[in-house]
């Protein structure tokens, strides 16, 4: 009876030995290894995606988007066009006028609404339009922060010293580049793609 009792423990104890080494078989140490590979791989190109965003696609945009603002469009027909799509987002709002700072965005309009302003769609970047109606055409959100700004014929300033913009390039129309603030040149550079246009 003691040598059946031992011999049914080593045989438990045996199958329960071969149950582990499945455990470690051929076929799940491979998929283990594949596994945690791709999620070694993955957790490093998070923050390489975010550096070749930020640091190499994002500023080749932004160059492309200004380049279309600034040399490519003609800015008269885009503030006719900015002033219509004004006129659409913003008819009869009753807070129009009202002395608030500006910046408070009635809505992003989104790309689908844009397809009678042909040019506006051309350009690309963001378009919001503000509670007074101003039409602004974003780029950047990389490093910089620029674009357009399209007022209405009506627009009255909601505060005294109102900032507009840093470079008007039509009346109505006006561009605006948080690089202004850190390079005193800049303003050269903004006219030099300006003059290209007007060849």
């Amino acid at each position: 009876m003691c040598v059946a009792f031992a011999k049914g423990t080593i045989q438990g104890v045996v199958g329960r030995m071969k149950k582990k080494r499945r455990i470690f078989s051929r076929r799940n140490i491979v998929v283990l290894l594949v596994v945690s590979t791709a999620g070694l791989l993955l957790f490093a190109f998070i923050p390489v995606g975010f550096f070749a965003y930020f640091v190499l696609i994002g500023p080749i945009q932004d160059a492309r988007l200004q380049k279309r603002l600034l040399c490519n469009a003609d800015h008269r027909t885009l503030l006719e066009e900015c002033r219509r799509l004004s006129k659409q987002v913003v008819i009869d709002n009753p807070d129009k006028g009202k002395e608030e700072p500006m910046g408070v965005v009635v809505m992003r309009v989104p790309d689908s609404e844009l397809s009678k302003f042909r040019l506006v769609r051309r350009i690309g970047g963001r378009v919001f339009v503000n509670i007074d109606g101003v039409v602004s055409i974003e780029g950047g959100g990389t490093m910089r922060h620029f674009g357009v700004d399209a007022y209405p014929e009506d627009f009255r300033e909601p505060f005294s010293n109102y900032d507009y913009g840093n470079k008007e390039l039509v009346p109505g129309l006006w561009y605006y580049d948080d690089r202004y603030n850190r390079d005193n040149n800049y303003d050269k550079v903004i006219d030099g793609m300006l003059r290209r246009n007007r060849k």
